[in-house]
């Protein structure tokens, strides 16, 4: 994808509306944030949760464009499958 291609607000964090908060305290709860090692000032971005609608209120949020993932776990395939079913996530490796 071309670097011009902005696939989330970057600026996002840069002041402190309401749904801003929101974005940050679930990722507090269900998320992360970790530096890449082979970008300079480049991050992961991760939230993992059993509600969709959430990860979706944060995606329009954020302006994201990346999609809205499910998250596979490790366990018997039948659990696994169960966790496919309820847990989805969006990332950003930008």
């Amino acid at each position: 994808m071309p670097k011009d291609k902005q696939m989330i607000n970057n600026k996002f964090f840069k002041e402190w509306p309401s749904n801003m908060a929101y974005v940050l305290g679930f990722v507090v709860a269900d998320g992360c944030v970790m530096k890449r090692k082979d970008r300079k000032d480049s991050f992961i971005f991760n939230i993992t949760t059993k509600d969709r609608e959430h990860l979706e209120n944060i995606q329009k949020a954020m302006c994201s464009k990346y999609q809205i993932g499910l998250k596979s776990g490790g366990g018997s395939r039948e659990r696994e499958r169960e966790r496919e079913r309820e847990k989805y996530f969006v990332c950003s490796d930008n």
